[in-house]
């Protein structure tokens, strides 16, 4: 190794040396034949700061996500608060076994229904847990106004079956929770009639159910789902042909103003 020096008077002198040769430390510990060397290796500035947008990135990510259910959330639980049950007291003229009304009234009490009845205003769906009443099943029947579509949910069997919204027989999402909030309050008494009317079932079964909104999509996850057509008008030869080859079966509802009863042929 050569060393250059400038003396005060500009002159470079030369000194040549031996190498520089710095020893390694070797801890004491070492078994003899081996040496280890300890490297201490410190982050770049460019790695501290990739590693801290990184962690930027992940932080709002989180927050995000945070945000986005916290909305889903609150509207999720914005309408289960809207739920209501109502005792319906119904009316059915066809029926010689009911109990009979007051003097000078036609027709005659049958009975009461107790349903649960959830109102999804911003969705423009009504979904009512109907109990087992008369020669009804049980079902839920779901509404849905956007898509102009009803179900009814048959739980027993893990049967959905769709058909096109009545809207001269449903009243629409707000104006039922006005109905309901009337009719809890004392503010009238309606009288409820029953309507009949029958359907048979189409096949082959639905693959498809993004036609009747995502509301009933979801309440139909993983059964078998079928549409539904009216048997307007009602013809008795058509009917005793079903009753001899198919089964049916009944589900109720009711809008506090009728009940109806479907009669759903297989």
């Amino acid at each position: 190794m050569t060393i250059i020096k400038v003396s005060k008077d500009g002159k470079k002198l030369f000194k040549k040396v031996d190498e520089l040769v710095v020893p390694l430390h070797v801890p004491d510990d070492v078994e003899a034949g081996g040496r280890v060397m300890h490297v201490e290796m410190m982050p770049s500035e460019r790695s501290k700061r990739l590693v801290n947008v990184f962690l930027l990135i992940i932080a709002l990510l989180v927050l995000t996500a945070g945000m986005v259910g916290g909305v889903y959330l609150y509207k999720y639980m914005a309408h289960r608060h809207k739920v209501s049950k109502v005792t319906i007291q119904y009316v059915d003229g066809d029926m010689p076994k009911a109990m009979p009304q007051r003097e000078g009234e036609e027709g005659f009490w049958c009975g009461t229904i107790d349903e649960e009845v959830d109102i999804m205003a911003d969705y423009q769906v009504e979904k009512i847990d109907v109990p087992k009443f008369d020669d009804c099943s049980s079902s839920v029947v779901i509404h849905d106004f956007h898509t102009n579509t009803s179900v009814i949910v048959d739980n027993d069997d893990s049967e959905c079956f769709i058909m096109d919204l009545d809207r001269t027989q449903m009243s629409p999402p707000r104006s039922f929770a006005e109905l309901i909030t009337k009719y809890a309050s004392g503010y009238y008494m309606p009288k409820v009639d029953v309507v009949r009317r029958d359907y048979h079932v189409v096949t082959p079964p639905l693959t498809d159910l993004s036609f009747a909104g995502e509301t009933i999509k979801q309440e139909c996850l993983g059964y078998a789902s079928y549409k539904l057509e009216k048997n307007e008008p009602p013809q008795m030869l058509e009917i005793q042909f079903y009753l001899k080859r198919k089964v049916f079966k009944t589900f109720g509802y009711s809008d506090l103003r009728q009940v109806v009863k479907d009669r759903i042929f297989k």
